[in-house]
């Protein structure tokens, strides 16, 4: 699986779990989702992850958390 389009379900952060098992992903969309950066960092060491698509800012991440994850790792995208 490369792209995967999660947006508007119930998953959160413990759901990552097997997200990351998907050593192939590219492109993940969490729009509307309980997903908050915890769990999106459990998905950074995916070296093919691309772009991660999340609704920005939130009650669950800010754009200063957002911030930090960009300069953490540049190669992935993150988009609101």
């Amino acid at each position: 699986i490369e792209h995967l389009g999660l947006q508007e379900t119930q998953v959160d952060d413990s759901s990552m779990d097997a997200v990351r098992t998907l050593t192939n992903l590219r492109k993940l969309g969490l729009k509307s989702t309980k997903v908050t950066v915890t769990g999106i960092e459990k998905l950074v060491h995916l070296k093919h992850l691309k772009e991660v698509e999340a609704t920005l800012p939130s009650e669950l991440i800010s754009l200063d958390s957002i911030a930090r994850l960009a300069r953490r790792y540049p190669n992935c995208r993150f988009v609101a």
